[in-house]
């Protein structure tokens, strides 16, 4: 398990009440790809609602070339190649973010 870090929710375009509650977050995995992304994905209680294909993730820092917004693409990315399955092993990989 990861560090837990109570956060605000913040509210969205389908806030469903949630303004001003606090849930408890989970660190599930560090990313980095090296001069273009550091975030962190993250594990979440059930009843929090979220946009649909959202995946849990904050966005610490962005290189050149690269957007916050360019962060829900790499998590998917990683996620499709099984970079993130819970493994007891540190592994490493290559990513084609903005290939064809």
């Amino acid at each position: 398990g990861g560090a837990q870090h109570a956060q605000h929710a913040q509210p969205g375009p389908g806030d469903r009440g949630i303004e001003g509650s606090i849930w408890e977050l989970q660190t599930a995995h560090l990313i980095y790809l090296e001069g273009a992304l550091l975030m962190m994905s993250l594990r979440v209680p059930d009843a929090l609602p979220l946009d649909v294909g959202c995946l849990p993730h904050a966005t610490l820092l962005c290189g050149p070339g690269f957007a916050p917004r360019d962060a829900n693409e790499v998590l998917a990315r990683a996620t499709d190649l099984g970079w993130l399955d819970d493994v007891a092993q540190l592994s490493t990989g290559c990513l084609d973010v903005l290939g064809s």
